[in-house]
């Protein structure tokens, strides 16, 4: 056998001899030539691996009916996959026998990412005070195959009967579609009570005045529109006609929190009755009565007035009686009135006795002659005056009555 490169040649000789040696040959060339190409075996199955994960390392093997021996190279081409993260590596190998003839065998590897991203910096669930809820921060994100991953933000509140509950939700997307989603819950509350502005002063009004008191406002860190209601409470004053008010407002917001203002309301009686019927002046005759008058008052809160009425002077002629009225309220306002009436005598005096006229002779010088004829004066009268002057009228020389 003579082996020639893959050519393989076998000459095979058969030589035959009688008795007496004679000896005679023929051969025969058998060529044998190498045309199959060598068979794989073992061959990896197609693989789907992580990004981050080594590439397999699993070889076939191959056999030649020739060529025990048989090469084997491998080569990888890669190309990308359905997404940014993904890679698809075909491996081929190529097994080749001594006489060229060769055979393939090809396995898909691929690199791809199925592995969300991971959440950084995602605060945990609180609680606020409404109108203190703190920013949201800054949330990141790390992927095994993509560098850059995007990080949505989303906000929701659901309002409760007191505050609300706020949902922050990031969610992560790498280049091939994985997501993963963090939340946070912060329950908003509110232990503030509200508080009042526009308190009005304490004020005093006159009782029967029309008492306007603008109504404060009140404002909340969480509830718009807190519930303002109004109080008063009435107790009597220092006098009948004093009534103290205490005004109440409270305040309430949605959680139940309150807070009070008040003013106190004072309405006062300063204002003095006014009398009504009051007399002008006027004169009487000495010896008419004293008149009388129908006088009343009336008061803007005392209902009813205290009316009194003094009397000073009278009696001569001449002289003037004054009556001065007083109406006094509940709380000590007075009013008062002052009549003058003048009394007048318009009536001469009358005798009670009138001696007849009395002539006596006297001398100029005769003093006991002319006290007897003032001794024999008549009596007068009057009607306003206890008594009366009497005049003597000296005429012609005589005395007379």
């Amino acid at each position: 056998t003579v082996v020639n490169g893959c050519i393989e040649t076998t000459t095979r000789i058969w030589t035959a001899t009688d008795a007496c040696g004679n000896a005679s040959t023929a051969s025969q060339v058998i060529t044998s030539t190498d045309d199959l190409a060598p068979d794989f075996a073992n061959i990896p199955q197609d693989v789907i691996i992580e990004c981050t994960d080594a590439l397999p390392t699993d070889e076939p093997t191959a056999t030649d009916n020739c060529d025990d021996n048989v090469d084997v190279v491998s080569n990888d081409v890669q190309l990308p996959g359905s997404c940014p993260g993904e890679i698809v590596i075909t491996r081929t190998w190529t097994a080749t026998d001594d006489c060229g003839n060769f055979a393939t065998a090809s396995q898909t590897i691929t690199q791809t990412d199925s592995t969300p991203p991971t959440l950084v910096g995602v605060p945990t669930d609180g609680s606020a005070a409404c109108g203190q809820v703190p920013n949201a921060p800054t949330v990141t994100a790390t992927d095994d195959c993509d560098p850059n991953v995007t990080v949505d933000f989303d906000e929701n509140s659901v309002p409760g009967t007191c505050g609300e509950e706020i949902t922050r939700t990031w969610t992560a997307t790498d280049a091939c579609g994985n997501t993963v989603s963090a939340s946070q819950v912060i329950t908003v509350g509110d232990s503030e009570a509200p508080i009042f502005t526009n308190v009005p002063q304490n004020a005093e009004f006159e009782c029967d005045a029309l008492v306007q008191i603008a109504a404060p406002t009140a404002v909340d860190n969480c509830d718009p529109t807190p519930d303002v209601t109004e109080n008063d409470v009435t107790t009597p004053g220092s006098c009948d006609g004093e009534t103290i008010i205490t005004r109440t407002w409270t305040a309430t917001d949605d959680c139940g929190n309150e807070s009070t203002a008040s003013v106190v309301i004072t309405l006062r009686d300063r204002t003095a009755p006014i009398l009504v019927g009051v007399p002008q002046n006027g004169t009487i005759d000495c010896n008419d009565s004293n008149p009388t008058f129908n006088v009343t008052a009336t008061d803007n809160c005392d209902t009813n007035p205290q009316i009194s009425v003094d009397q000073f002077g009278g009696g001569d002629c001449g002289s003037d009686i004054i009556f001065t009225w007083t109406a006094t309220d509940a709380c000590g306002n007075q009013a008062f009135f002052t009549q003058t009436i003048t009394i007048t005598d318009t009536t001469d005096p009358t005798w009670i006795s009138a001696p007849g006229a009395l002539s006596v002779a006297l001398d100029c010088s005769d003093a006991a002659g002319l006290a007897a004829a003032q001794a024999a004066q008549p009596l007068p009268n009057d009607n306003c005056s206890a008594t009366a002057d009497i005049m003597i009228t000296k005429t012609a020389g005589a005395f007379v009555a």
